[in-house]
């Protein structure tokens, strides 16, 4: 004799063939779980210890009282809200609940992938403005080398001709003091030996001359010392160049 479990198996392989009939069996199983989980699961010992019967008396006379009005009256309830939460399920939930479901989850796959693009866009937009900016400041340091390459060949063509006119006057033969300062006694005008004599100085005309056009600052007045400025060096190179040769 074949069990309930056994029946229940048979019954939903034979019959569980649609959605249809899967979702109403469900309902029914559910609106039945009191039975099914004392057929399947609570033995018969406990049941026959407690109530001195048999587990299929049990079921019979707790869930299957034919002579009860209320298990009629269970059974068109189950059987009724089974069959309105199936076609529910089926025809209702679809069109509407899943329906409206997937196009709030489309709406947010698209705002995300939306969102996503903007950062992009505006990410590669950051991208193309600092390299801009980059360029811009190399062509600000080209056009400010540039403007100082001219500027210091302008210096330099202005020094030369300056330099020309300096060769023609009688400073151009004193010139050499200025490197017997700078290379024997640290850029001094006039140097005093351990006798306290002076053993250098710098002609006072020469001197004169080379601070009126700009070619010495004195860095220490006190101790009469100078140095040379930028065209003052560039006056020492000229006339080291032509010495040599």
């Amino acid at each position: 004799m074949k069990t309930l479990y056994e029946l229940i198996n048979e019954y939903l392989a034979g019959r569980v063939k649609t959605r249809l009939y899967g979702i109403y069996i469900f309902w029914i199983a559910i609106f039945h779980a009191p039975v099914i989980f004392t057929a399947l699961f609570v033995s018969q010992e406990l049941i026959f210890e407690k109530y001195q019967m048999l587990k299929g008396e049990y079921i019979q006379a707790h869930y299957f009282d034919l002579s009860n009005v209320c298990f009629w009256v269970y059974e068109v309830v189950a059987i009724g809200l089974s069959a309105f939460l199936t076609w529910l399920m089926i025809w209702v939930l679809p069109k509407t609940l899943i329906k409206n479901a997937y196009d709030q989850e489309s709406t947010d796959e698209y705002d995300r992938r939306e969102t996503k693009l903007k950062k992009q866009l505006k990410l590669q937009q950051l991208k193309e403005d600092i390299a801009q900016a980059r360029l811009n400041e190399v062509a600000k340091e080209e056009s400010a080398v540039n403007k100082k390459d001219k500027l210091e060949s302008r210096e330099t063509d202005e020094w030369n001709d300056e330099y020309q006119q300096f060769h023609s006057t009688s400073m151009f033969e004193l010139f050499h003091q200025v490197i017997v300062s700078l290379a024997q006694q640290g850029g001094k005008t006039i140097a005093h030996d351990y006798n306290g004599r002076t053993e250098f100085e710098m002609n006072d005309a020469l001197k004169t001359y080379m601070y009126a056009n700009g070619l010495l600052e004195f860095v220490d007045p006190e101790k009469n010392a100078f140095d040379l400025t930028a065209k003052g060096k560039y006056f020492l190179r000229k006339y080291q160049q032509e010495y040599k040769s």
